[in-house]
């Protein structure tokens, strides 16, 4: 790995890339021994020869990567031994090494020249260690891949303005508490036995679970548990869960190598911020069309930045991880055909895919430069009409972590704006169930495929899946119940009589007039026709929790405690609570988690 702030000898930004003034200016540090600084410098000799005319001429070295993986010929102290495995690389280097870590040099940072207000942080070129067959032209630009590598690498905490950095400990919060409910519930038990029975034992955390895992097993068994309630964030403009990724590939990999609270949160901040980009570029109409499911498709490439980041490689190792991800992207919607509880695994699956990309890469493996805007890249294969430009539009400037929604209903983000709509008309009218003859729902008429249909299935669901992808059953939930949290949508309620006839009263209507704003806004209308002929009608653009309607932090406080009632004592809740109040001040990981240990599996 790269000692933070060196560049490699030999390395010159191309005009077509933002690197910071003085990158190119010589540095004392960088002067020959017993020479002054700015002296010429030999050249040094390539480990395994001279370098081929590709990579003098700075185009693609096409030689394989061979036995040179994180070679440093002129770090010699930093040669790893091929025979430890990486994990056990990075723990005792973390332990043992007197050379500053990543997270010592996070915190006490080398000076740096301040970007221009709106600029956004200062994104230094992607750098490659020699001996990487990776080269770039000076007249090729980076692609997105490296655009979006060189941002996860260079961005610091201190360059994390103050309101992503708390919409991000807020993200945690309820990350941590719907994931610890979720690990309650069969789908991510059967995921934990199985992550164990895989993956060998480990330093990584498991939510709800006593015993710990490796990096890939932990990522997988707290993804899946952080997705089976539907009570998860979303991003709303591109219908992405990013903190059931996010979260569980920078705590499986934070606790490997050691990071401290701070880096965890900048390296899951920069996840969110990969993972809604891409999902923003993607067309995700077109990619559903395609029957892939977002989350798990974007959410891979995240978990791979990530990871990445966290393991500290360089730019163009973590392009290369972004490179890999492309090859392990996947996640289907068939699962609506029948409620199939794979759906709960597809952010543990894309978790624990990143993480592997981001080790593959550290080990030598190389990925397409461009499987982003490529041919045959991410956007081609998975969509149709994707826009890469946006992407890497306003990166660093315009933060994506800021449009994330935290859900108050145990379903599918389609239905919350009806939710909102009938619940605020049955409130403001003292309404009962019985007085009810019908309900109208109005949405855009390309989520009515998702929610609504077929009609006799969505009335009468068979699974819990199934229930939490109803509109109908939502809404007959919230009508009988006056609220939809995850006790309305349990197995037993499956069968209940009052809701399913109540369902039975819910029609759902597309209207493409809600479509021109879907989804940038998920808005809904709703009608409430009594049976002594009365009739209410409300709109509701935002569902409750968007960032233009959030929850304020009663609420968010109100939905944690209900969620980890039972589980844990009202003093380790609390505790919880200050502890990701005041995560800057903690130096590990294992003390802000402290009040969640010891759960039974």
């Amino acid at each position: 790995m790269r000692e933070p702030g060196r560049r490699p000898s030999g390395a010159r930004p191309g005009p077509l890339t933002a690197a910071p003034a003085g990158w190119g200016e010589p540095r004392a540090s960088e002067a020959p021994a017993g020479g002054a600084a700015g002296a010429p410098q030999r050249r040094r000799r390539r480990r395994g020869g001279p370098r081929s005319a590709h990579a003098e001429g700075g185009r693609d070295d096409p030689g394989e990567v061979g036995d040179e993986r994180c070679d440093h010929d002129d770090r010699p102290d930093r040669q790893p031994d091929p025979e430890r495995p990486l994990l056990h690389r990075l723990t005792s280097r973390r332990r043992s090494s007197s050379r500053p870590t990543r997270s010592a040099a996070l915190r006490a940072p080398a000076a740096r020249r301040v970007p221009a207000p709106g600029a956004g942080p200062a994104v230094r070129r992607a750098r490659l260690d020699r001996g990487h067959p990776l080269r770039y032209h000076r007249a090729v630009p980076p692609t997105v891949a490296e655009t979006l590598a060189a941002f996860a690498v260079e961005l610091t905490p201190a360059a994390v303005p103050a309101p992503v950095w708390r919409r991000a400990r807020d993200l945690l919060l309820d990350f941590l508490a719907v994931a610890l409910r979720g690990s309650r519930v069969p789908s991510s038990a059967a995921a934990r036995r199985a992550a164990r029975a895989l993956a060998p034992a480990g330093p990584a955390t498991v939510l709800g679970d006593p015993g710990r895992l490796g990096p890939h097993g932990a990522a997988l068994a707290n993804g899946a548990a952080a997705h089976a309630l539907e009570l998860d964030d979303v991003t709303e403009t591109s219908s992405l869960h990013p903190g059931a990724v996010v979260f569980p590939a920078a705590l499986a990999t934070a606790e490997v190598v050691r990071a401290t609270p701070r880096e965890f949160l900048a390296a899951a901040i920069v996840g969110y911020e990969v993972m809604g980009r891409l999902g923003d570029a993607l067309n995700v109409r077109a990619h559903y069309a395609r029957g892939f499911h977002p989350t798990a498709t974007c959410g891979t490439f995240a978990a791979a930045a990530v990871a990445s980041r966290l393991l500290g490689l360089d730019a163009g190792r973590t392009a290369h991880a972004l490179g890999i991800a492309g090859s392990l992207a996947a996640g289907s919607m068939q699962y609506l055909a029948d409620g199939a509880l794979v759906k709960r695994l597809h952010p543990g699956l894309a978790a624990a895919a990143g993480v592997l990309a981001a080790h593959l890469a550290a080990e030598g493996l190389t990925g397409p430069r461009a499987i982003i805007e490529g041919e045959r890249g991410f956007l081609a294969a998975y969509s149709a009409g994707g826009d890469p430009a946006r992407a890497v539009a306003g990166l660093g400037r315009d933060w994506q972590t800021l449009g994330v929604a935290i859900k108050p209903h145990a379903c599918c983000r389609l239905n919350h704006a009806a939710i909102d709509g009938l619940l605020a008309i049955v409130r403001a009218e003292g309404l009962v169930p019985g007085d009810v003859a019908r309900v109208t729902a109005w949405i855009p008429t390309s989520s009515v495929a998702v929610v609504a249909e077929p009609q006799a299935l969505k009335r009468a669901p068979r699974n819990v899946v199934d229930a939490q992808f109803s509109l109908p059953w939502s809404l007959a939930v919230a009508l009988r119940h006056g609220r939809a949290s995850i006790a309305e949508f349990a197995d037993v309620g499956l069968a209940d009589p009052e809701t399913r006839r109540l369902a039975a009263l819910v029609e759902v209507v597309g209207d493409d007039a809600l479509d021109a704003v879907f989804p940038a806004r998920w808005p809904a209308r709703v009608e409430v026709r009594t049976v002594d002929g009365r009739v209410w009608t409300t709109e509701v653009a935002d569902p409750l929790g968007s960032p233009r309607r959030p929850l304020s932090a009663e609420d968010l406080r109100a939905k944690v405690e209900s969620l980890l009632e039972g589980l844990v004592g009202p003093r380790e809740r609390r505790a919880l609570l200050g502890n990701v109040a005041a995560l800057d001040a903690f130096g590990d990981l294992g003390t802000l988690l402290e009040p969640l240990a010891g759960l039974p599996g």
